[in-house]
């Protein structure tokens, strides 16, 4: 019906437009996030870089098929079926980025605490670069095989998705049974639960540092006395000093179970916002047709489009960091626009009294 592709047409371009700024101010401001390690962030960047290109590029060319079906009349078949190729195509690639690079988030988070002191030498910025590469190298591939045989290419997409959502499924029943280990650790030896985990899940290297010269000092302190009351010092600086580095290590696990939140319900909202895609994409492919199941179908691509305007709110709501550097972001980019403004009025105020 003409009413509910005019209704999805002005929908989708308010959704464009919000994840297009909504992305834009993520990537000005994810380089001021330092709860992250640089290979973490450069994983969400890329993914939010993907839903600005969905924003800027995939969701203009929907909106140009939906224009185009309300003037079908008068519009040439074979342009409204090149350009819905093209959607198509821009679908799978940019849709299979994203499912693939949350996964390789998922992943991350959980090698966060596998690894421990390891993940900064094994995680590094090449191999997550390398990551990303053959994430593009396959949603690219999948997009292309469409082209050759759209039955081969739906297998693959669908493999693709299913082990991803499998990875990700295992990864968060298996990050807090580690996470709950890890704090059983640090409750029964902090020293050693902050030298293998601590930095990594927040902690700078400066902290580490100030601790284990404080743990130092104080042996020497005791080896130099060698006396009960320098021994009774030692201990209670150990004990102080344990004290310190729990207080230290309890904010950084609840950074980083925000980080993993984050990323969960981003996965979340993505199933939420493709399950009913896909589930309508079989059904008008095998047993129903007409225009009802056309217009559901449509009104499910658009649900699958609103994925990429909702991933940053969902970064601000889950990570405080995000949405302080997003506020100043953009109370900075206001500021600038009504001083631009001023300016403006100013010289075109000049200019007319020039001319009088």
């Amino acid at each position: 019906p003409i009413g509910v592709v005019a209704f999805l047409l002005a929908f989708n371009i308010v959704l464009s437009f919000i994840a297009s700024l909504g992305n834009a101010l993520l990537l000005l401001t994810f380089y001021k996030v330092s709860s992250l390690h640089l290979a973490a962030k450069v994983l969400f960047e890329c993914l939010a870089a993907t839903d600005l290109c969905v924003g800027l590029f995939s969701q203009p060319l929907f909106v140009t098929v939906l224009f185009l079906y309300i003037d079908l009349g008068n519009t040439d078949i074979d342009i409204v079926y090149y350009v819905e190729e093209v959607v198509c195509i821009s679908n799978y690639v940019l849709f299979g980025v994203t499912v693939l690079i949350s996964t390789a988030i998922s992943v991350d988070r959980l090698l966060v605490l596998l690894l421990r002191l390891r993940y900064r030498q094994v995680v590094t910025l090449k191999r997550t670069q390398a990551v990303i590469l053959l994430c593009w190298i396959i949603a690219v591939l999948c997009g292309l095989v469409l082209v050759w045989s759209q039955t081969v290419s739906e297998i693959v997409a669908f493999v693709a998705v299913v082990v991803s959502l499998v990875t990700s499924v295992f990864c968060y029943v298996k990050i807090p049974l580690r996470l709950q280990r890890y704090q059983a650790e640090v409750e029964d030896n902090p020293g050693e639960g902050r030298s293998n985990v601590g930095e990594d899940i927040g902690a700078g290297k400066d902290e580490a540092g100030a601790i284990t010269g404080t743990r130092t000092a104080t042996e020497e302190g005791a080896g130099v006395n060698g006396t009960g009351r320098g021994r009774v010092r030692a201990w209670t600086a150990k004990g102080s000093s344990k004290q310190r580095l729990n207080e230290r290590v309890q904010p950084n696990i609840k950074q980083y179970q925000k980080t993993v939140s984050s990323i969960f319900w981003v996965q979340l909202a993505l199933v939420a916002c493709y399950t009913p895609f896909i589930i309508v994409s079989i059904l008008r492919h095998t047993v129903l047709s007409g225009s009802a199941i056309h217009a559901l179908w449509l009104f499910t691509k658009t649900l699958v489009y609103l994925n990429s305007s909702l991933n940053p709110f969902l970064y601000c709501w889950k990570i405080t960091e995000v949405r302080k550097a997003v506020k100043d972001t953009a109370r900075a980019f206001c500021c600038c626009s009504i001083n631009f403004l001023r300016i403006f009025i100013l010289i075109n105020k000049e200019s007319l009294n020039a001319d009088k």
